[in-house]
């Protein structure tokens, strides 16, 4: 079974070896900060509980109106038993009522890990999710956009965005949404 709970300090030090692993340096921010971003409330750190085991976790940053699924990693032991897509189904049951969104790489087929890529967009699709016609800049990556099927109001991301990050910082990374 599981269970999507709040992360202690036992399970974010877990996790902080996990998103060094998961993610790229080019696609990390400072974890201490995103921890520190946590603790005050403009997002959750979750730790996905399987059987009473840290399997992964989920970050996501939300404001009145979004769920942004900012990281999200299962542990290599706990891969292929269906933990990933339980998850973004909680993810989306937990923040009904909100538009639920996240940040993928782009299908390009000149990447080094195309197939990659086309694998974790069908995991997404077959999640529930879809294309959304725009673009997330986070300093020099830009990213492809899939939600539970709305666009993205650029106010409103723009608003939380601004509320984590602070809009100094946004403006400075460059952190943007843009349509075509």
């Amino acid at each position: 079974m599981l269970r999507l709970i709040n992360a202690d300090n036992a399970e974010i030090t877990e996790h902080k070896k996990l998103y060094r692993s998961a993610f790229p340096l080019n696609e990390r921010f400072p974890w201490s900060m995103l921890v520190r971003k946590a603790r005050k409330g403009r997002a959750e750190l979750l730790t996905l509980e399987h059987d009473g085991k840290n399997a992964g976790f989920a970050y996501v940053m939300t404001s009145d109106r979004l769920a942004y699924l900012f990281f999200f990693a299962v542990q290599e032991r706990f891969r292929g038993l269906g933990i990933g897509t339980e998850t973004i189904k909680q993810l989306i049951s937990r923040y009904d009522g909100k538009l639920f969104f996240l940040a993928i790489e782009p299908l390009d087929p000149t990447a080094d890990n195309y197939q990659q890529r086309i694998n974790r967009h069908r995991f997404y699709q077959t999640c529930g999710l879809k294309d959304v016609p725009c673009r997330v800049k986070e300093a020099k990556m830009v990213y492809s956009v899939m939600s539970t099927g709305q666009r993205v109001p650029v106010e409103d991301y723009c608003a939380m965005t601004d509320a984590f990050w602070v809009r100094r910082l946004r403006k400075l990374w460059g952190i943007e949404l843009i349509y075509p």
